[in-house]
Order: structure tokens, then sequence, then C-alpha cells
């Protein structure tokens, strides 16, 4: 077990759920001491931008049984990406998707399997229903308080790969400076 030195919530250090609608559903832990060797570091790719064919890898550690509360057990799907809301970074997926308890895991693009988002949410049919039509949500590196806050942890300067402008969200898409 490492010890977790300090950490840091969303990047407005909202509540979860004001957090979660808002993209910015992320959370840093920084370790007092180094990984163990044996871990897999991934790269974070800050400047991702999904786009119609991309595959992403979902990992997580929640509930492996529809019919049972087991969790704990690493499990992953390769989804599709589905759909991007540029006003707040969530990029949805769809496939096998992620259940309860997988929110905070991992969403990889690419071979080497950068990391893009963390999952927010997964879908289910109805309000008693969990993990069954396979949409799952992340806060993603698109949103751009947490690809400051990701950049700024890392000691990144960071680059902005422009998309269109949502007026009156506060946040700069164009990468022109201006909200």
């Amino acid at each position: 077990h490492r010890r977790v030195e300090r950490s840091a919530r969303s990047p407005a250090d909202r509540e979860a759920a004001v957090g979660g609608d808002a993209g910015e559903d992320v959370a840093l832990l920084h370790l007092a001491s180094a990984a163990p060797p044996s871990a897999r570091v991934h790269a974070v790719r800050l400047d991702y931008v999904p786009e119609a064919g991309d595959s992403l890898t979902i990992v997580g550690y929640g509930r492996s049984s529809l019919s049972s509360d087991a969790s704990g057990v690493r499990l992953q799907t390769t989804d599709a990406f589905y759909a991007f809301d540029g006003s707040t970074g969530i990029l949805t997926a769809k496939g096998k998707g992620a259940c309860s308890g997988d929110s905070g895991g991992s969403f990889y693009f690419g071979g080497l399997r950068d990391l893009v988002g963390v999952t927010s949410t997964a879908a289910g049919s109805s309000t008693t229903s969990f993990c069954d039509v396979g949409i799952t949500q992340a806060s993603s590196v698109r949103n751009p308080r947490v690809n400051a806050l990701l950049a700024a942890a890392l000691g990144v300067v960071p680059s902005c790969t422009p998309i269109d402008e949502v007026c009156g969200d506060g946040l700069d898409q164009d990468c022109d400076q201006l909200p």
C-alpha cells in the first residue's frame, strides 16, 4: 500500500455530482513514494480529440456480474466512440460498457493505451437497471479545466486543439484564450 501524500479533486473543487455534470469528475492522487517497479505507467494524451471510428479501452474494478454484487476484479472492454460534448468534454463510448463501481477507471486510446479520460457514469435502460445498455461516459482531457489540471500535475505546457466554440459556457474551445 502506498500512502497518499495529497490529493486534488476536480479542477473547480466541486461537489462530485456537479463536477460530473460539468465534465470535471476527476481526482489526482500524489503518492508519497514511487509506484512499484512492476506498475505500468500510462501516458496521458492531453491533445486527444475523439473521432468517429475511435476504439476506447475502458478498465474498471466495479460490479463484475449483473446477478450479484461481486466486484474488485479488473475487467476491461474495448468500446466504440459514440458521442462527444464539446462544452463539457464528456466523452461517450458504446459497447459492453462499464458498470457500477467502475467510476474513476481508465479510458484509454491507441495501441499504447494513452489515458484520455476517466469513467464517470455507466447507463442503464431504466432507473432501476444498471450496466445493461453499454453506454459509458468519461470526464476527458478535452475539458479545458481537466486538461489544465493534468498538465500542471505533469509539468507540461498545455496545448490547445481547437474545436467549435460553445458560446456562454465560460470555456475556451477554439483556443483563442477567450471564453
